[in-house]
């Protein structure tokens, strides 16, 4: 009874702060009066609200691995993964501490043991990692807690952010840090493209109740809504599922040309050697908005910078974490009512192939999803157009944008 009656009481609240009920329609229920609707109507209707709100946020449980081979090499793997393999092709012997972090990439690591290996001696190991954002307003900010929450997980890592490139009137604006580890050196370059959109959301700023950064200023909103629908009105319709339709539209080509700039501005200097290795970290939208600009890129002449970059950024990654992969549903504005993509079209469809040989996202060895990272049944990564199932674990929600 005692559940019953907290389940009864959560649908009240529920229906309360959404607006589904008045206050004085949810009143006290006499529990011995079998006939009582409303008493009905909550009592179906907590447990199915509790039930839905588990599987929103648990997807796969456990979370489903797609190649039982697969090995999961961490960030903080690669730079010593990447010296064992120059060293092999140079016929020289590695450094022992490069050794010890690539022989155990998929094994538990003796922190004590970890933090013993001198950051001076991981110098020259460098692994590249670019972040992409999804919808919904992002900052700089958001570049720096990410970066922060993946160094706290390293032993003895060190974090130093750079001065973040301001965008060009309106353009990507690009946020580096680097991470010293005892493995190696990590640069990161957050790729923060909100300023794109930001301009035609504030057209929607009239709409917020509780006005957003990008809003403030606006007048405010004349009406009372209920708390829960005005919290989903400021943020999901008014802040995030703007960005999507923003670049289903018209936009598309601006913004995958801003994204071409942010991208040759980021990975196509002369101090980037080919066997740097490359991680890809991108989440919803973003990881659309990337690839489809690799593969324009490789449209380009073959011997540009822009189509030369592209190849060599596939030829370089080494692990693609996609946090929630919307390829395949953000395609469908791509194709016509029967389900057959123009061919001279800009189209990641169901996921862009890897053509480099060791350079795919999540197949064989050196790649993955990263540490506890997932990608469902991501799109795999690479310069080749092509429907390719990339693999790895999902842990989180890949159904949300």
């Amino acid at each position: 009874m005692n559940i019953l009656l907290s389940a009864r009481r959560t649908a009240a609240a529920l229906f309360r702060l959404t607006g589904f009920t008045h206050f004085h329609h949810v009143c006290r229920i006499n529990h011995t009066n079998r006939c009582h609707p409303v008493g009905r109507l909550m009592s179906a209707a907590a447990p199915g609200c509790l039930v839905l709100l588990a599987a929103c946020s648990t997807p796969y449980s456990p979370p489903q691995i797609l190649d039982a081979d697969t090995r999961f090499p961490g960030l903080v793997d690669l730079p010593a993964q990447a010296e064992v393999r120059a060293a092999a092709d140079a016929g020289r012997p590695s450094s022992a501490d490069a050794d010890f972090f690539a022989t155990t990439a998929s094994e538990p690591r003796a922190g004590a043991q970890a933090q013993t290996r001198a950051l001076a001696e991981a110098g020259s190991r460098t692994t590249d990692v670019l972040l992409v954002h999804g919808i919904c307003t992002h900052d700089a900010r958001w570049a720096q807690q990410v970066v922060a929450q993946l160094a706290q997980a390293i032993d003895s890592a060190t974090m130093s952010t750079a001065r973040a490139v301001a965008p060009d009137a309106g353009g990507i604006e690009i946020v580096p840090t680097t991470v010293e580890t005892p493995a190696g050196r990590l640069r990161f370059n957050a790729l923060i493209w909100s300023p794109l959109t930001t301009p035609l959301k504030r057209q929607l700023c009239y709409d917020q109740t509780g006005k957003s950064a990008i809003c403030t200023g606006a007048p405010p909103y004349p009406h009372q809504r209920a708390l829960l629908n005005a919290r989903l009105k400021d943020t999901l319709i008014d802040d995030c599922l703007p960005d999507a339709l923003i670049y289903q539209g018209v936009a598309r080509d601006a913004i995958q040309l801003r994204m071409r700039d942010a991208i040759l501005h980021v990975l196509a200097g002369v101090d980037t050697a080919d066997n740097v290795p490359l991680v890809v970290i991108a989440h919803s939208m973003g990881s659309k908005i990337m690839f489809d600009t690799l593969l324009r890129m490789t449209l380009e002449a073959p011997a540009s910078r822009a189509a030369t970059t592209a190849r060599r950024t596939m030829e370089r990654m080494r692990i693609l974490v996609m946090a929630a992969n919307q390829i395949p549903l953000l395609s469908l504005a791509d194709q016509p009512l029967d389900g057959v993509a123009s061919a001279g079209g800009v189209d990641s469809g169901a996921g862009v192939a890897a053509d480099a040989a060791g350079a795919g996202a999540g197949a064989g060895p050196g790649a993955g999803a990263g540490a506890g990272a997932g990608a469902g049944a991501g799109a795999g990564a690479g310069a080749g157009a092509g429907a390719g199932a990339g693999v790895a674990a999902s842990t989180g929600a890949d159904t949300a944008l």
